[in-house]
């Protein structure tokens, strides 16, 4: 299968609050077996080519107090997550220069970034979920998402690699 895949196109306008505003989110009340996140602050790579969406992930996370970078595009993506030590990727599927998938593929095939966590966020759709996994990504989520989805996905992953790596000490 070429790494072209057909996108399903969902755009979201999002109100965006003053840079001094808290962040205040809409959707139901998280399930009570929610805990709140206390953790040393991660780096975390968000792709996604909506404006809307990749500012939303960045501040449900950046809310957990992780350290969050942004890239518009696959390109971006690769350039960052293969010269920058990253935590967990959180990556769209339909992205412009380079998709998704190739960017899984790529990232898998380099000794920089083959065992960072992805978790895949788009609306392609079971196909291109599919797809997603079986090119190395970790986890993939539906588009739309609702905060404490993203957040206790990223709370798995984080957690399993801090009990992976025992009490180490982040550089970023």
């Amino acid at each position: 299968m070429s790494s072209r895949s057909a996108c399903t196109a969902l755009e979201t306008r999002l109100a965006r609050p003053p840079v001094d505003a808290p962040v205040r989110f809409s959707s139901p009340r998280p399930p009570a077996d929610v805990r709140p996140c206390h953790v040393t602050a991660f780096r975390i790579l968000v792709v996604d080519d909506n404006d809307d969406s990749r500012f939303l992930f960045a501040e449900i996370l950046s809310v957990d107090g992780h350290r969050v970078i942004t890239a518009a595009d696959g390109e971006e993506a690769m350039a960052y997550a293969l010269h920058t030590s990253f935590d967990l990727i959180v990556l769209d599927l339909c992205l412009p220069k380079v998709d998704g998938i190739r960017v899984i593929k790529e990232l898998r095939s380099s000794p920089a970034a083959q065992s960072t966590p992805i978790i895949t966020v788009s609306a392609g759709g079971e196909r291109m979920h599919a797809e997603a996994l079986a090119a190395g990504a970790d986890l993939a989520l539906e588009k739309p998402c609702l905060p404490h989805e993203l957040q206790a996905a990223v709370r798995s992953f984080l957690d399993r690699d801090r009990g992976r790596q025992g009490k180490r000490t982040r550089s970023h």
